[in-house]
């Protein structure tokens, strides 16, 4: 995180380098939630139910959370505090080998996202 905010996110393709500044938070309590953010949870999941849980005292239930963490347990928790739940199996030809550095040594498609909605328990009953 560190890394990332110093000097940005770099990806290093086959033919390419870019370099994103994206925003890093290390905690909940550092952001601003609006009406138009979507949340990305990309974490260990042992730290999923800890991050929601202060996630939901600054964001509304309506707040969009899309777990970027392979579908291991993390939707089922982040339903418990958001009604716009989403799971993202990530598949890629990529290493992380340093702190804010990622490289996709294959192309010119180095991986693919997978989304869908995780239906919550009114979804699932038909109520």
């Amino acid at each position: 995180m560190d890394a990332i905010r110093r000097n940005g996110l770099t990806l290093e393709e086959p033919s390419r380098t870019s370099t994103l500044n994206i925003p890093a938070v290390a905690h909940p309590g550092e952001l601003i939630i609006s009406d138009d953010d979507v949340v990305l949870l990309a974490m260990k999941s042992q730290d999923t139910l800890g991050a929601i849980s202060e996630l939901s005292k600054i964001a509304p239930v309506s707040t969009p959370i899309v777990c970027v963490q392979n579908g291991v347990e993390n939707e089922r928790v982040a339903l418990r505090f958001s009604e716009n739940v989403y799971g993202v199996c990530v598949v890629g030809g990529s290493a992380f080998l340093e702190p804010g550095l990622v490289m996709a040594e294959s192309g010119p498609v180095f991986g693919g996202l997978d989304i869908g909605r995780y239906q919550n328990a009114t979804q699932v009953s038909g109520l």
